[in-house]
């Protein structure tokens, strides 16, 4: 999932670019986090700065434009929180047709289990 969001954001710009499968497969992972205005200032920040192959491949990923910048360890761990509820897939508005149809698909899946031949056997038996 992450080569095909590389192809995809490689020539994007940093809000294009910054999107959950890179923030929690690529940053998250190594403890860098956007920063607050990253769609315009295009700042990644770190506690220590990542090694030469690391800053080669995250440039790679989300483009050439983003600069890194060292930060304490409090202020990265925020950001990163930030970004994770920002990034997150949000439950929208009714979930009840999704509750009920939950419920029958599990009679659905109770009636194909009772038909497996194990099932069978045994309540023959």
């Amino acid at each position: 999932e992450l080569e095909a969001e590389m192809a995809q954001t490689s020539t994007q710009t940093p809000t294009q670019a910054m999107t959950l499968p890179v923030f929690s497969q690529l940053l998250e992972p190594e403890g860098i986090a956007p920063a607050q205005d990253f769609a315009v200032s295009g700042k990644l920040l770190c506690n220590q700065l990542p090694g030469i192959d690391l800053r080669a491949k995250i440039r790679f990923i989300i483009g050439d434009h983003i600069r890194f910048q060292l930060s304490d360890d409090n202020e990265v761990r925020r950001l990163l929180k930030h970004w994770r509820a920002e990034l997150s897939p949000q439950l929208e508005g009714s979930d009840e047709e999704d509750f009920v149809s939950g419920f029958e698909d599990d009679e659905a899946l109770l009636d194909l289990a009772s038909d497996a031949p194990i099932i069978r056997l045994v309540n023959h038996l």
